[in-house]
């Protein structure tokens, strides 16, 4: 039979004497009162962790300034937790970080935060729009509210009366803005889903106003006309280069002729003249370069491939193509800038690839091969796999139709990678599979791979392919994060959600390979039975958690 604990009094407690070292005092229950050397006392619950039944202490608080009565009442508290399969200490932690969170990620400090960010990337004007919009729409009324608490209605009954005045456009950047915020706030772990996502869709939209632009089909009367119009050279030569790079009008007209390399037949515009501030390499087609050798002899000496007239160190006006296409008759049938959207219409307006051009799509291969052939201190492995990753172990690949051990052992590795990156991949044109549904889709398609190299590559994913969402025994759903090599059925999971109580936690690693741990994954959980969005932000997060 165990020894029944003594009840501590506060008539004992305060006789209570430090001593040469350290010393604890039992309540029962799990409550203790350690006394230390320099006079101190900390009230302390000790007790087993509901998953892995290690000990841990718990502190409650000092005395005196804890009693002995509401020690005990914060042990029973702790007691119920347990009694629940919560870990007390772990809970009042979240809690404690929901209470920070509130006083320090406000809107206006996250908003702040990510406007240091973000005006980097977008040119001096357009970051003063941007901020001006968000101090005269947004933080009158949101500056204080705490991120956690930013919420769809809150939003739309902000943006109501500016929807009422009519001004859509305000509308749909506000709105975009408060996204690129919140998106923020999740990527950086300090909420754990963006609530403003497709938010626009409840607002009217802006009605767009295409720029004038002629259809395809009028594309040779334009042609003809500019090579008869009655302009000056430098002007003929602009609105053509604009057509065959496809730039817009200040782009073309600002071209440099450092910027443009002859050797490699590529112009490239640098980052702080492109509006999304990227830089954007243009390759050049026989016609455009042969613009170039034209204006050589006029330009070539010049900063600017289109010198201004007035002004010969400058460069020409963007409105200079406007001006003549309106000379030339054109005016309310093309702008310059709809020369850009001709373009896009041709490109797009047969939608599925030809059989040509699909023909011509599977000749990258061997474009790659010659490419990488010109380059120095490459191994033929490497200029191997370029080659011969489009071929299938029953032939039906390309570019040579190779069969079986026909094909390299590093092809046929790249051959099942390609395959799974490419499908798993988000497109502008298509959302990428859940990592295990392309796995299970990939296992029926016989004779793509090589069945040998697959079983090999399945076992270094995992069964739950890292970006995986699974629910545990325990009831807490998470992504998979890493992969046990010696075990396809206990990887690293990162659990983020409780569906019982259907919140969000705070994240954190649970590793199943631990021989402690007694929690096992029962079921994978499609992302959009919860809403979930931006996972890959917490799988891809290399920051260590706490670990169980």
């Amino acid at each position: 039979m165990c020894a029944q604990t003594t009840r501590l009094s506060d008539r004992q407690l305060k006789a209570v004497k430090p001593k040469d070292k350290d010393y604890v005092l039992t309540d029962g229950d799990g409550l203790q009162l350690r006394v230390r050397v320099n006079r101190s006392m900390q009230w302390n619950f000790n007790y087993r962790h509901p998953v892995t039944k290690n000990r841990i202490n718990m502190a409650l608080g000092s005395y005196p300034e804890v009693s002995l009565a509401q020690a005990r009442k914060k042990t029973v508290e702790s007691r119920e937790l347990l009694a629940q399969g919560i870990d007390p200490k772990a809970q009042r932690n979240e809690l404690q970080e929901a209470k920070r969170a509130e006083t320090e990620h406000t809107f206006e400090n996250v908003a702040t935060a990510w406007f240091e960010l973000k005006k980097d990337s977008v040119t001096p004007a357009y970051a003063e729009d941007i901020w001006r919009s968000l101090t005269l729409h947004v933080f009158p009324s949101m500056k204080s509210t705490p991120l956690s608490e930013v919420n769809a209605p809150m939003v739309i009954k902000l943006l109501r009366p500016i929807e009422a005045k009519g001004s859509l456009e305000t509308v749909k950047r506000v709105s975009q803005r408060l996204n690129e915020i919140m998106t923020y706030g999740v990527n950086s772990g300090m909420i754990f889903a963006n609530p403003l996502t497709g938010i626009r869709a409840v607002f009217k939209k802006p009605k767009k106003e295409n720029m004038a632009a002629l259809p395809p089909d009028e594309l040779p009367e334009l042609m003809m006309e500019i090579a008869n119009a009655s302009i000056k050279r430098t002007t003929r030569c602009l609105i053509e280069w604009q057509l065959h790079t496809m730039t817009r009008p200040s782009e073309a007209a600002t071209t440099r002729w450092a910027d443009i390399d002859l050797d490699k037949r590529i112009w490239t515009i640098p980052a702080e003249r492109m509006k999304k501030r990227r830089p954007h390499i243009i390759p050049l087609t026989e016609h455009a370069l042969s613009l170039l050798d034209t204006l050589k002899p006029h330009s070539g000496h010049r900063e600017y491939v289109f010198p201004s007239d007035r002004n010969p160190r400058t460069h020409a006006n963007s409105q200079t193509a406007n001006m003549a296409l309106k000379r030339m008759g054109f005016q309310d049938r093309l702008v310059s800038h709809g020369m850009r959207s001709m373009a896009s219409t041709i490109l797009n307006e047969h939608g599925r690839l030809s059989s040509d051009e699909f023909e011509l799509v599977r000749t990258h291969p061997l474009e790659g091969e010659k490419i990488l052939q010109a380059t120095s201190q490459l191994c033929d492995m490497v200029v191997d796999v370029c080659l011969h990753h489009h071929e299938r172990v029953d032939g039906s690949g390309y570019p040579h139709q190779l069969v079986g051990d026909q094909i390299s052992l590093f092809a046929r590795m790249a051959a099942v990678c390609d395959v799974y990156d490419a499908i798993t991949s988000d497109r502008s044109y298509n959302r990428g599979w859940d990592p295990a549904v392309a796995i299970q889709q990939m296992s029926t398609w016989d004779g793509h791979f090589d069945d040998e190299v697959f079983r090999a590559f399945l076992k270094s994913v995992g069964i739950y392919p890292v970006g995986s969402i699974v629910q545990l025994k325990s009831g807490s759903i998470g992504v998979v994060i890493e992969q046990h090599p010696d075990s396809l059925l206990t990887p690293k999971i990162k659990l983020f959600f409780l569906p019982v109580l259907n919140i969000y936690i705070t994240p954190r690693i649970v590793d199943l390979s631990d021989p402690e741990q007694t929690d096992r994954i029962i079921a994978r959980v499609p992302a959009q039975r919860y809403g979930f969005r931006n996972t890959e932000c917490l799988w891809l997060d290399d920051e260590a958690s706490e670990q169980n």
